[in-house]
C-alpha cells in the first residue's frame, strides 16, 4: 500500500483513503505498553473489588452468626 507522506512530519503519512497513519515504531511500541498498563490496572482494580465484595459477605456471615449466638444466651 502506498502512503503520502505529510510535509512537515515525518512520523506521519496519509493513506490512499485519506487516514492519517503513525509510522514512528517506538510511539507505537510506547502506546501499545501504555495500553497494556492501563489493561492490567483495570483488571487488578476489577480483582480488589471482587475481593473486596468477598471480605464484606464472609464479615456478614460472621456478624450474623454471632448476633446468633448472643440472641440465643439472653433467651
Amino acid at each position: 500500500m502506498k502512503h503520502i507522506k505529510i510535509e512537515g512530519h515525518d512520523e506521519y503519512v496519509k493513506s490512499k483513503s485519506g487516514v492519517i497513519l503513525n509510522i514512528n515504531k517506538e510511539e507505537l511500541e510506547a502506546a501499545r505498553m501504555r495500553k497494556l498498563a492501563r489493561k492490567n490496572q483495570n483488571n487488578e482494580i476489577a480483582q480488589l473489588q471482587n475481593d473486596v465484595s468477598e471480605i464484606k459477605s464472609v464479615l456478614t456471615n460472621i456478624v450474623e452468626k454471632l448476633d446468633g449466638i448472643s440472641n440465643s444466651k439472653l433467651k
